[in-house]
């Protein structure tokens, strides 16, 4: 039987050559290997070439989105709006991935290496559950849009050559990235989450001395900082996913419901884009609730201890002052989480909100489609009147 420092090195060993291999494929050294490589001028190159691919079949998709012969404006625009953003979320993600790769794997490893070793092969499922899951969405979702997508059928026989290459460099790369970026980020909360439900098993079950506290505070404020250095890290990519996001939704649940004639083409990526945002954001969310309940147990232990003290002889200016910190620290304490740039930190309320602005989005639009098609069957009815009486 294997030493269990043995098994915890070979679980380690299996994440870091996971995000060795899967980024591998786009010019990126993201491991949290210790003796990680940094770029060279070969993966540069590389690079260099996946990003030309990403902006070839992005041009080449949207030009031909234009030239196709089709009478619906609005068709033509909400086509063209899911491009665009799914050309600027890629775009962006691959160029703060590799601006800050060395970063990210310099946590990747800090982070993992600091967690506790009978959760690291929860983690290790976990990720490849999410990748799994993830990869799968992705794949069949990608697979009946393209088999039912009849955009361009009828066009030139020389550019449907050259749709179908950047269609596949396309669905192949742009949301290949996509999706492996998302699934880093959701590893990073849920590493994160576990070190607050750690922490926070430990306070419940701690005895209540100041240095017992001393240990947990500073414990709290180190992941504190990793929450930051997480954020930083994704400062940018946060806002664009969840701008880029639900423009796809938004206008991709327009294509839907105003082209009947699509619906099979528009459903399943419609139900790919709401699963991949709602697991991601609530992985986010995650972080939130329980450094929120972390800084809680902390904040009671603290006030068990003052309470304690109080009893003793300690001066009125002494337990004033506790007080004070004690305000000040848990108002700082419930406010930790994934940010989105600053705008707002991401909660279970901030996903209910989201959630109930898709909702009315899609009543509005119900209730424009019905009476879009009240108003042709009136002016149907009115014409076959007049060719009547005619």
């Amino acid at each position: 039987m294997e030493p269990a420092a043995d098994i915890d090195s070979i679980v380690i060993a299996k994440i870091n050559r996971f995000w060795r291999y899967l980024y591998i494929i786009f010019g990126l050294r993201i491991s949290g290997d210790s003796t990680h490589i940094k770029p060279n001028r070969l993966t540069t190159c590389y690079f260099a070439v996946i990003a030309g691919l990403i902006t070839f079949s992005n041009v080449t998709l949207l030009t031909l989105a234009f030239l196709q012969p089709h009478t619906d404006e609005i068709y033509i625009l909400c086509l063209v709006m899911i491009m665009l953003s799914t050309w600027i979320e890629s775009t962006l993600c691959l160029v703060i991935l590799y601006k800050r790769q060395d970063e990210i794997s310099h946590y990747l490893r800090e982070i993992l290496s600091s967690v506790d070793a009978k959760c690291r092969n929860k983690i290790w499922r976990c990720l490849l559950l999410s990748s799994i899951s993830l990869w799968i969405i992705l794949s069949v979702s990608s697979a009946a849009e393209i088999k039912q997508n009849e955009t361009f059928s009828g066009r030139i026989v020389d550019v449907s050559v050259v749709h179908l290459t950047a269609e596949f460099c396309w669905w192949l790369i742009t949301h290949l990235l996509l999706g492996s970026s998302k699934i880093l980020f959701i590893h990073f909360c849920h590493l994160l989450k576990i070190h607050f439900e750690s922490l926070a098993a430990d306070v419940e079950h701690c005895a209540v001395t100041d240095e017992d506290i001393l240990v947990y505070q500073t414990r709290f404020h180190g992941l504190v900082e990793w929450v930051n250095k997480v954020n930083s890290m994704f400062d940018p990519l946060l806002a664009v996913y969840n701008a880029g996001d639900l423009v796809l939704i938004s206008f991709t649940m327009r294509l839907l419901l105003f082209n009947t004639d699509h619906v099979s083409a528009y459903t399943l990526p419609l139900i790919r884009e709401l699963l991949v945002f709602f697991i991601t954001f609530s992985y986010a969310a995650n972080v939130q609730s329980k450094a929120e309940f972390c800084a809680m147990k902390i904040t009671k232990v603290t006030y068990s201890k003052k309470k304690a003290l109080s009893s003793v002889i300690l001066s009125e200016n002494i337990i004033d002052n506790w007080n004070y910190q004690m305000s000040i620290y848990q108002m700082s304490l419930t406010s930790v989480g994934i940010n989105i740039s600053g705008f707002y930190t991401i909660s279970k309320g901030s996903i209910l909100t989201v959630l109930a602005t898709l909702l009315t989005y899609t009543i509005v639009l119900f209730q424009t489609s019905g009476t879009k098609l009240l108003a042709v069957n009136i002016n149907s009815t009115l014409n076959g009147l007049d060719h009547h009486n005619f």
